[in-house]
């Protein structure tokens, strides 16, 4: 394994192929700089949860580590063991709340491509690219702490994350160049024709805006709206509501989390109380969202 190691960290992907990318940005746009946008929320997310993730192992490891002690008092050692269990479970917590997080960024991404082929490879490619750097500042950091397993397991998801990224890059620049790698002609099936300097946005794309558009009017302009659509277009629209709902399900459990993690730091009955109504407060303002979005989606496939 440790051979395994030093091959790996010899790899270089910062010399991977990369020019796609800017012609992604010069054919498709607008929606190219919101997937962007999106994609650095998704590294802010992923890097919060490494650096608490290193936090917290680097104590359980200092704890495994002071176990083998063999003067160690037996009421010291289960002390020491109960506290491990307790940082594992926080290790659950934080990844609970990582998941939640991400979701939320992956449905407004999937909202954004809609059914555009391009705007898909492009975020997967991206998306790929991300993991692979906190899986890489991950297994660089495991090599500090004493527990193999940790680090068999990070460098597994470092060589996998690794094998992802390229065969995300070498299958966009087959499908999008043709020739020699470097050749920066672009495949004449993927060329969109009449765009000025490729700026302007695709049938796709304008269809995916106007609909989610549709999604975000009040309930009596919406029902407007959807009878002016055809049964591909409502079907359309009923996944956006959808996506949109399962969204807002997503972030309404995100912040009843942050105040019950509020209530885990603080003490006192009073404070209890007030997190409480914080949550009824919560829950009420996003269920009264959710059930609008229920409606519409309802509205939607009666057109379908």
């Amino acid at each position: 394994m440790t051979l395994g190691f030093r091959e790996w960290e010899k790899v270089n992907e910062e010399k991977i192929v990369t020019s796609i990318k800017n012609w992604f940005s010069r054919a498709i746009g607008g929606a190219v700089s919101k997937l962007d946008s999106l994609i650095g929320a998704y590294k802010r997310v992923e890097t919060k949860y490494f650096s608490e993730w290193e936090e917290i192992v680097t104590e359980i490891d200092a704890l495994q580590v002071s176990l083998m002690n063999s003067d160690m008092d037996p009421a010291e050692s289960r002390s020491i063991d109960r506290l491990i269990q307790r940082k594992n479970s926080l290790l659950d917590a934080i990844k609970n709340k990582q998941k939640k997080e991400l979701d939320v960024i992956l449905a407004e991404a999937k909202i954004i491509i809609g059914d555009d082929k391009r705007l898909s490879d492009y975020w997967e490619r991206e998306k790929t690219h991300a993991d692979l750097e906190v899986a890489k500042k991950m297994y660089n950091m495991s090599k500090s702490i004493s527990d193999r397993g940790i680090q068999g397991e990070l460098y597994k998801k470092y060589k996998t994350s690794l094998d992802r990224f390229n065969k995300a890059d070498e299958e966009l620049s087959k499908r999008y160049k043709k020739g020699k790698p470097g050749y920066t002609a672009i495949a004449p099936e993927y060329v969109t024709i009449g765009k000025s300097k490729g700026k302007e946005p695709g049938p796709a794309e304008r269809e995916t805006s106007k609909l989610y558009d549709i999604s975000k009017l009040p309930l009596t302009q919406f029902e407007l709206e959807v009878e002016s659509l055809n049964a591909s277009e409502s079907k359309k629209l009923a996944k956006i509501c959808t996506d949109e709902r399962n969204k807002l399900y997503v972030q309404m459990d995100l912040e009843i989390d942050r105040i019950n993690s509020e209530i885990d730091r603080t003490s006192g009955e009073s404070y209890r109380d007030e997190a409480a109504r914080k949550i009824s407060k919560v829950k009420k303002e996003y269920l009264e969202k959710i059930r609008e979005y229920r409606t519409k989606i309802t509205i939607a496939k009666k057109e379908i």
